[in-house]
């Protein structure tokens, strides 16, 4: 019997993606999903996300046509020690996931990496983190989309174990 382990949506779509556990652990297979046909989409045909293989997957919509992933991309090293994702790719939509680009990488040695993005009030926000140990967290910020101060990933000042949230 599968369960709901997670749900992913993108606010502009009507995609989520669907983490999906057969035992109710931190392993889950991901599939998307569209909320307006109410059918799971399929890679085969070019329109949908899939990862079927078992993992602790990290995943965020970076647009509806654009997944940022960390998961087992076939080559050494694609995990921490801790067994989390140590690379964030880029993965566009009608292509297989061994096309995605490396927009992130942490060291073997960290506990995990994620990188993720939203839009609020027409202004579009990314943020990734280098989870260095427990309470020892690495962040950075980048406004897109003509937000003011634009352009590269900046550090954010902060202690390492506080923990940062946005709101509106």
């Amino acid at each position: 019997t599968w369960s709901l382990h997670d749900f992913y949506p993108h606010p502009n779509s009507p995609y989520i993606l669907l983490a999906l556990s057969p035992n109710q652990g931190d392993s889950y297979i991901l599939r998307e999903f569209n909320l307006d046909t109410r059918q799971l989409l399929s890679p085969g045909d070019g329109n949908g996300f899939e990862i079927s293989t078992l993992g602790m997957h990290y995943v965020s919509y970076n647009s509806p046509d654009e997944l940022l992933i960390g998961t087992d991309f076939g080559e050494e090293e694609s995990w921490t020690e801790s067994g989390h994702s140590r690379v964030i790719k880029s993965w566009k939509r009608g292509t297989p996931l061994s096309d995605a680009t490396t927009v992130y990488e942490g060291l073997v040695s960290d506990v995990a990496v994620s990188q993720w993005s939203y839009t609020d009030r027409g202004y579009h926000h990314e943020f990734r983190t280098r989870t260095i140990a427990l309470y020892n967290v690495y962040w950075e910020y980048r406004a897109v989309d003509g937000c003011e101060g634009g352009g590269g990933f900046r550090h954010v000042p902060i202690p390492p174990d506080a923990n940062l949230r946005t709101f509106g």
